[in-house]
């Protein structure tokens, strides 16, 4: 709240001010105030329209409204932007993966992989992809346990989303016991709103 409130100040004082919009619109996008994060983000691209990193921003709020259509269209400006920037390539794939374009999702994955090798995020995203597509033709344990190795390899100890990718990864694959053991280790490190109802 007083960072909120420093922020309102300051753009006060200087209205054009572009990244104290932006830093406000990341505080209200934490908050869930999201068409007030999505309005901020608006008038800093109005005088940063070629930060790639802006339009990815406002692209996770708006992906978060189910707005996919103005998401898409900010996360292909950035990769136009910056097209040897990995994250995103990996913030459309998880797009496309949302609105179950898998193929194409496969692809944004693979494209980030190529550029950033060590991207957790993306390993993250192709082994869920490959481990529990509802498309079978698009499935692939061995693939599915490469990337989810990669992920868990390539995160903190104690991300529990690698961790319960490289449980479906097992699953996928027949290794139950393998896939028990991740699960149990995902809830033990998942905080608690994770679990939450």
């Amino acid at each position: 709240d007083a960072a909120l409130i420093d922020f309102n100040r300051v753009i006060e004082l200087n209205p054009g001010l572009a990244i104290a919009y932006r830093n406000r619109g990341e505080l209200l996008a934490a908050q869930g105030k999201l068409d007030d994060a999505i309005a901020d983000y608006s008038r800093a691209i109005e005088s940063l329209p070629d930060d790639a990193e802006l339009r990815r921003a406002r692209a996770h709020a708006l992906q978060q409204q189910d707005q996919f259509e103005l998401a898409r269209s900010d996360l292909d400006r950035s990769i136009q932007i910056a097209p040897n920037e990995a994250p995103g390539y990996t913030q459309r794939a998880n797009l496309f993966a949302d609105r179950c374009e898998y193929p194409r999702a496969i692809q944004d994955f693979n494209q980030a992989l190529a550029i950033e090798p060590k991207l957790a995020d993306a390993h993250r995203g192709l082994a869920w992809i490959k481990a529990t597509c509802p498309d079978e033709r698009l499935r692939d344990a061995s693939q599915a346990l490469e990337a989810a190795h990669a992920a868990v390899q390539l995160s903190s100890p104690d991300d529990y989303l690698a961790l319960d990718v490289l449980a479906a990864a097992h699953a996928n694959a027949g290794e139950f016991d393998e896939a028990i053991a991740a699960q149990q280790q995902a809830i033990n490190t998942a905080p608690p709103e994770a679990s939450a109802p």
